[in-house]
């Protein structure tokens, strides 16, 4: 699918319930490679965060696959294919990590490094809300060779996080390797909470080859800021080098999801799925996995949003990170609403 393919197929809007298009068959599907960090998260539970120098004491939950491997398990229960190509090596957390791949049915592309890992600490408030602290392993090592040995095919989408170009050895694989894709793939780039310690350049630098950008109120305006740009300056981001066919999406919670585009006129409020908050962890990726994966199964834009919006009210009820549903829990919460929504319209008939 282009990424003009977004903005031309055609959308019928069904009130709450989303949007109706054709999805496309399984025989010649697009694939997702997922080239961002996967890692170990080890959350704690906790009151609230400590003040310098004090102490808090938290109850600690075992320890989980984090990172892309949750928008890769939100996109393989989709139904679409999903290849992981972060550095694994040969360590507990390495191990791990294979074992839940497995479960997912997610191929793993990536050659074996000498080390781990890394690991995530995520403390998590009682009001669900998180703060987390990563010491990354072999994944921030992405190698230039390993990604060569990809096979990206016309239609094939690529998933990558900001937050890797922290680091400098994967930031100048990633880019040398879309510099030399022939074809022009989907570029997803989630903007990511570690987006404070990415320099402005890097963003510039690997803006021209995105075509969905996606990002929540927090991560706007730190993006915003290291770019220069005003709070809602959308359009500067354009002008910072991101093509004017894609698009970007702003995640705003209870709210729903904002998307908008090169054309200053358009923006689309896409509402949210009331839901009661447990634990934010992996929300955002659940939203992103989906979305994307629904956009490869034929969706446009607006449903595949829509649909990332049900899979986020569903996670943030539950506890853990990898919790994203399933396409037929998707699509049992779509035909509820229709449910739902036709009863109402019978009511106010009578």
């Amino acid at each position: 699918m282009t990424k003009a393919g977004l903005r031309q197929r055609s959308v019928t809007n069904t009130g709450t319930t989303g949007y109706r298009t054709v999805r496309s068959e399984s025989s010649d599907r697009p694939r997702v490679f997922s080239v961002s960090s996967v890692v170990v998260n080890l959350p704690m539970r906790v009151p609230a965060m400590p003040l310098r120098g004090s102490t808090v004491v938290a109850s600690s939950i075992s320890s989980e696959v984090g990172g892309a491997f949750n928008v890769m398990a939100a996109i393989a229960r989709q139904g679409v294919t999903v290849i992981n190509a972060s550095p694994l090596g040969t360590g507990p957390n390495s191990m791990l990590v294979r074992r839940e791949l497995h479960k997912e049915g997610i191929e793993s592309s990536s050659s074996e490094m000498v080390g781990d890992t890394g690991t995530k600490l995520i403390f998590i408030e009682e009001d669900g809300h998180n703060t987390s602290i990563l010491s990354p392993g072999v994944e921030s090592e992405l190698d230039q060779t390993n990604l060569q040995s990809l096979t990206v095919k016309h239609g094939d989408y690529i998933y990558i996080s900001a937050g890797d170009l922290v680091f400098p050895g994967f930031r100048s694989a990633v880019m040398r390797w879309l510099d030399s894709i022939a074809i022009t793939p989907f570029v997803c780039l989630a903007v990511s909470p570690l987006i404070d310690a990415v320099e402005g350049q890097a963003v510039r630098d690997i803006l021209p080859h995105v075509s969905l950008l996606t990002m929540n109120e927090r991560e706007h305006l730190v993006l915003m800021h290291i770019l220069d740009l005003d709070d809602h300056d959308w359009q500067g981001l354009y002008q910072a080098g991101l093509p004017t066919d894609s698009f970007i999406l702003q995640r705003s919670g209870n709210e729903g999801c904002y998307i908008h585009s090169s054309d200053p006129h358009y923006c689309q409020h896409i509402n949210a799925v009331a839901s009661e908050i447990v634990d934010t962890t992996g929300v955002g990726d659940a939203h992103t996995g989906v979305c994307v994966a629904s956009l490869v199964l034929g969706y446009d834009l607006p449903e595949a949003v829509w649909r990332g919006n049900i899979a986020g009210s569903l996670v943030v009820a539950k506890h853990g990170s990898a919790t994203c549903p399933s396409i037929e829990d998707i699509e049992q919460v779509i035909a509820n609403l229709h449910a739902q929504s036709e009863s109402s319209q019978t009511g106010d008939d009578l």
